[in-house]
């Protein structure tokens, strides 16, 4: 099978190279690609059977190039250094996703998938995946939060809770930054209404459902844990259990 490699780093290249040439013997790395500019020209005049993509391209990313392989029967495995990019979406429509650094056997599985699926197939994953990606940049929002030292822009995706604390309220996020601002937490709930992966789930919590791992219910109550071993309680949990089987 003939495979590109897009990754803006050159050691990831190498690195996914070597490995393939040790795991996956009957996959021929044809090309090598840095940036989304090139990958897009190559992909004009090549029909690769696999390629192996980057999600960060720089000022692009990976799902930009979804456009311009909608009719290829070239299957897509992302390769990205987070979990925090949408791995459900990947798990119903793309055909497998790597994190780094990429392990031999992980990478021989997803090849050995990508043997298994056929052209019709492989074209439809794409074509999902597309459509999922658009689902998500529209249930996205950005908000403006004001704070004592001026404003910040937060993207809905990127928050993992919400905490009310007397006259303030504390957005904590994905990286671990925290921000205060005197916004109410009903304010901020009304802002994310249209962001059906957000809920009010205890008094003084809401939670990026998109970002929970789990749910502990115990005697002394419920709580949720995040993907980042955070955890925080839950009392409204049948609402919370009836919005998940939604999304």
């Amino acid at each position: 099978m003939d495979a590109i490699i897009i990754d803006d780093e050159v050691t990831a290249r190498e690195s996914l190279k070597e490995l393939l040439a040790i795991f996956c013997p009957g996959v021929r790395v044809t090309h090598m690609v840095e940036s989304y500019k090139v990958a897009f020209e190559l992909l004009q005049s090549i029909t690769p059977e696999i390629i192996f993509l980057d999600i960060h391209l720089g000022k692009e990313t990976g799902f930009d190039l979804l456009d311009v392989l909608v009719n290829k029967p070239t299957a897509i495995i992302f390769v990205t250094a987070s979990e925090q990019h949408s791995l459900k979406a990947f798990d119903y429509a793309a055909t497998d996703y790597l994190l780094k650094p990429v392990s031999g056997s992980r990478l021989q599985k997803a090849v050995e998938k990508v043997a298994l699926k056929n052209t019709r197939w492989i074209k439809s994953e794409i074509e999902d995946l597309k459509n999922a990606i658009a689902s998500e940049k529209r249930n996205n929002k950005r908000l403006y939060i004001s704070t004592r030292t001026g404003a910040e822009i937060v993207n809905s995706d990127d928050l993992l809770y919400i905490q009310a604390l007397g006259n303030y309220v504390k957005l904590v996020l994905l990286n671990g930054s925290e921000i205060v601002t005197s916004k109410l937490l009903k304010q901020l709930e009304d802002d994310l209404a249209q962001v059906k992966t957000f809920l009010r789930i205890h008094k003084s919590f809401i939670a990026n459902l998109a970002h929970i791992k789990s749910i502990d219910r115990s005697n002394k109550g419920s709580e949720v844990l995040f993907i980042n071993s955070q955890s925080i309680p839950c009392t409204y949990f049948d609402l919370l259990k009836e919005r998940l089987e939604m999304i």
